[in-house]
């Protein structure tokens, strides 16, 4: 699978940006808010959807989006990951699984690394059990 680095509009294999990021340099202190990563998958959001728009020939994207739906797009990545996580599954396999989510989410695959690495830190720092455990709770309820 190939992503599009908003930064660079260079085409990124997947395996490429998971190797970029890695599991063991994130440390558990100084975890991401919830708010600030629903922020930045919004930032992003955005911009990848002016990209796709230029991409179809457009100069701006229609003013469809006001905001506020940081949330919603960090509840479709927890669907997407959390129903095919299990026990034995390394850190790394996981940020794939993250990666493979935002594409899927986000406007053409136009994904930024920093925000590919907030979301990550903001997941794993957690734990992949905690973060899933609230797509349960959801359920339950």
């Amino acid at each position: 699978m190939v992503v599009t680095d908003l930064e660079t509009q260079e085409e990124v294999e997947v395996g490429v940006l998971r190797a970029s990021i890695s599991p063991k340099s994130i440390s558990k202190d100084k975890l991401p808010s919830r708010a600030q990563v629903e922020k930045e998958l919004e930032k992003n959001y955005h911009k990848a959807l002016a990209a796709q728009t230029k991409k179809f020939g457009f100069d701006e994207p229609p003013a469809m989006f006001l905001g506020g739906f940081g949330n919603k797009i960090l509840d479709q990545v927890r669907n997407l990951v959390c129903k095919n996580v299990t026990g034995e599954m390394e850190p790394d396999d996981v940020v794939t699984m993250i990666i493979e989510a935002l594409t899927t989410i986000i406007p053409g695959g136009f994904l930024m690394k920093p925000v590919v690495k907030l979301v990550t830190k903001f997941i794993l720092g957690q734990g992949i059990v905690a973060f899933c455990s609230v797509s349960q709770d959801k359920k339950e309820n």
